[in-house]
């Protein structure tokens, strides 16, 4: 277990140009399972940190019941994603190629009725309504309103533009069940559960960048709308072809208007808020070559310290114990369910490895 390097404290740089210099003391501790590429989901038991469930896309799902020192293997096929209905813990999805979803706390699993899927690419329960979730597709989103059960679409491809048809994340508004996003090559939002959609772009140079390089394309590949505040909503984008730096992207106006905020990593593949604390952000960036990482920012997203080698394919938090996180890793130093814990922030004093510490955490920000 190794903290956060003081050389690696400060790998991205905000919009507006303030000073850097936020990290904190980080362990983390590999747990499996054994698979042949690592994970690219994680799931944890909001009753028992205990319960935690693994996702490979090359090797199935995965059950952990004593904090992952032990696995069992319950799905063969391919899982990308992996949610627990806020409203039930007992009922659990997950999605590849297909929808699965366990309705006894992930001792059995059994198909969806929709039957093979063009890969599901998100999958997002609904926090507010017990039963509510909502996959996206490479061609539009599925809905379900009987935990998994039956799903119907919602919104299909052909009712987009040919280059905004993926959806690769989805987030729900904390005060809001009807008020849903949805990003790929752009952005949406319903009102309304998901009936209807609108998109959501300005600030954000979508056109600007597919009509000024050949292929050239902005493309959303993590979002989380913060869990306190209706309306705020943080964006991570990546640029196609090229190698640039990931972009974070913020709207305090329900989508309305989005404003850069700082850049970090290189593809984004995870943004995850804390819950207790919404200005402590991790993120997942994937795998090419010194942008790839896991970062953290304890500032609101202005600034990144570097906390993992490889970047987290998805992210959550412990219920069990404040500060301690669970990410799936695909690729890079450790691969598989990390966990990792974040200590008290204390002020800067010490160089290479050993206890880093940074100095007292700023004021949140206005988000």
């Amino acid at each position: 277990m190794k903290p956060c390097r003081t050389a690696l404290l400060i790998l991205a740089i905000t919009a507006a140009g303030a000073e850097p210099g936020w990290c904190q003391d980080v362990f983390s501790e590999s747990l499996g399972p054994r698979t042949t590429y690592g994970t690219t989901s994680v799931a944890v038991d909001p009753r028992n940190p205990e319960v935690l469930f693994a996702g490979s896309d090359a090797d199935g799902l995965f059950v952990s019941r004593d904090g992952g020192a032990n696995w069992q293997a319950v799905w063969s096929q391919g899982i990308e994603y992996i949610e627990i209905d806020p409203g039930n813990p007992d009922v659990v999805y997950a999605a590849g190629d297909r929808i699965i979803r366990s309705l006894d706390g992930g001792r059995t699993w059994s198909a969806a009725s929709w039957g093979p899927l063009p890969w599901v690419r998100s999958l997002k329960a609904n926090p507010h309504l017990p039963g509510v979730v909502y996959a996206g597709l490479g061609d539009g989103i599925l809905r379900s309103t009987d935990y998994g059960e039956t799903w119907h679409r919602i919104l299909s491809g052909t009712d987009l533009p040919e280059e905004d048809r993926g959806v690769w994340a989805m987030s729900v508004d904390p005060w809001d069940a009807g008020t849903i996003y949805a990003a790929g090559s752009g952005l949406r939002r319903s009102t309304d559960g998901g009936d209807s959609w609108e998109a959501i772009e300005n600030g954000i140079p979508f056109d600007e960048v597919r009509k000024s390089e050949k292929w050239g394309e902005l493309l959303v590949t993590a979002l989380a709308a913060d869990p306190e505040e209706s309306g705020v909503v943080t964006a991570g984008i990546t640029q196609f072809p090229r190698e640039t730096p990931g972009r974070i992207y913020r709207s305090t106006d329900g989508g309305a208007s989005w404003r850069l905020i700082s850049e970090v990593g290189s593809w984004l593949t995870a943004l995850f808020i804390d819950p207790v604390h919404p200005t402590t952000i991790l993120v997942g960036t994937g795998a090419k070559r010194s942008l790839s990482g896991t970062f953290l920012s304890t500032d609101g997203g202005l600034n990144w310290g570097q906390i993992q080698g490889g970047g987290a394919r998805q992210i959550v938090a412990s219920p069990g114990e404040a500060g301690t996180y669970f990410t799936a890793m695909r690729a890079g130093e450790t691969r598989g369910v990390v966990r990792i814990s974040i200590g008290t922030t204390t002020a800067i004093g010490s160089t290479g490895w050993g206890s880093l510490k940074a100095l007292t955490a700023p004021p949140s920000p206005s988000r």
